[in-house]
């Protein structure tokens, strides 16, 4: 693949952020807004409906650490997961839950709970009985399920409290933690459908759904207690604080498995590990080369989006003053500087919306 072409496509997937970036709102513009040419129709009438899909492995360990500080090793060991037909790993139909995986979950959740409760700051209060763990639910809870909970959500883990209190606290508050853990609240991302009957009504989502669309496409982990903060606040479907959050979180160092993620299995960068080639033809083709071909596309993508959030705009403002087509001036040029939203009444349209910008680019 030549460098122009792989400017190209990253340049289209400056765009796709873009896009999924405001997946939720569906409104308001990011980037340059001058010139270039226009994107395809990316209306909501093309959009996906949303289904109800589990998470990854690396979403799993990535939300551990995020959330609690500790290391993920034992998520890291379950099972990788497979690519879906769309080429995406985080492809709901590919995403089943089976008897084998589950065991597998409680093995690696027992070893998480257990960790955070001995060796993190989880536990913020003094008194080891039930008004300690109710308190401790209600703080953490919002953080686990990247939602306001509800007081039966509170119910259903302090009775899990109760019948393991005999045990010890730390051992109740351990079995606590696994339960939360293992809740569908923060093994599966969901949407609220006001009428999950009429599947063609157009809804908005609630700004704690577009925190998750965001954290999920860009980090691939959960909400930070700051894009919490702008749910919480109401604050996060404005256009101007949208595109603010997102600049943040590309800026962050989380936001390179939008590279490590979203853009290796785009650009099937996996292929190469099994990729062959006749040795009497191509005597260089090794593992090596193999292994440095994949690195080498994965730091021109990271090299562009490092320039870019330093720019502060999917697409650079300046003009080159040369008119050779080296691959710089091509990633200077190739990108639309417009890289901008239809405007349209907004839906929850899942994982499946940065699958259909990329493809359609």
């Amino acid at each position: 693949m030549s460098h122009a072409s792989i400017t190209r496509r990253t340049a289209a997937a400056c765009a796709a952020i873009a896009l999924a970036a405001g997946a939720g709102a569906c409104v308001g513009d990011i980037g340059d807004r001058t010139g270039g040419a226009p994107l395809p129709d990316l209306t909501c009438a093309r959009a996906g409906r949303s289904v109800i899909r589990r998470l990854t492995r690396t979403e799993i360990a990535n939300s551990v650490r995020d959330l609690f500080g500790v290391d993920a090793a034992p998520v890291a060991a379950l099972p990788v997961e497979q690519l879906g037909a769309s080429g995406f790993d985080t492809d709901a139909q590919a995403l089943d839950m089976s008897s084998q995986l589950l065991d597998q979950y409680l093995t690696a959740t027992e070893a998480v709970a257990t960790d955070v409760i001995a060796h993190t700051g989880f536990v913020t209060c003094q008194t080891a009985d039930a008004a300690c763990a109710q308190q401790v639910l209600e703080k953490q809870l919002p953080r686990i399920f990247r939602r306001p909970v509800t007081p039966d959500d509170v119910a259903d883990l302090m009775t899990v409290f109760t019948t393991n209190q005999q045990d010890g606290f730390p051992t109740a508050m351990q079995l606590v933690l696994q339960a939360a853990l293992l809740s569908p609240s923060f093994l599966y991302r969901t949407f609220h459908e006001p009428d999950p009957s009429n599947p063609a009504e157009l809804y908005t989502l609630d700004d704690y759904e577009l925190a998750s669309q965001l954290s999920f496409f860009l980090w691939s982990s959960t909400p930070d207690d700051e894009l919490l903060g702008k749910a919480d606040a109401g604050e996060l479907s404005e256009p101007g604080v949208l595109e603010a959050e997102v600049r943040r979180m590309l800026a962050d160092p989380k936001g390179l498995a939008l590279i490590d993620a979203f853009g290796a299995q785009w650009l099937g960068l996996a292929q190469l590990a099994t990729a062959t080639r006749n040795p009497d033809l191509y005597p260089a083709w090794t593992p090596a080369l193999r292994t440095a071909m994949a690195q080498e596309t994965q730091t021109f993508m990271r090299s562009f989006l490092t320039r870019t959030r330093a720019r502060s705009s999917c697409s650079p403002r300046a003009t080159p003053t040369s008119t050779r087509r080296s691959p710089s001036t091509t990633a200077s040029t190739a990108s639309p500087a417009s890289c901008r939203r239809s405007i349209c009444p907004r839906r929850a349209i899942g994982s499946a919306c940065s699958r259909r910008a990329a493809s359609s680019l």
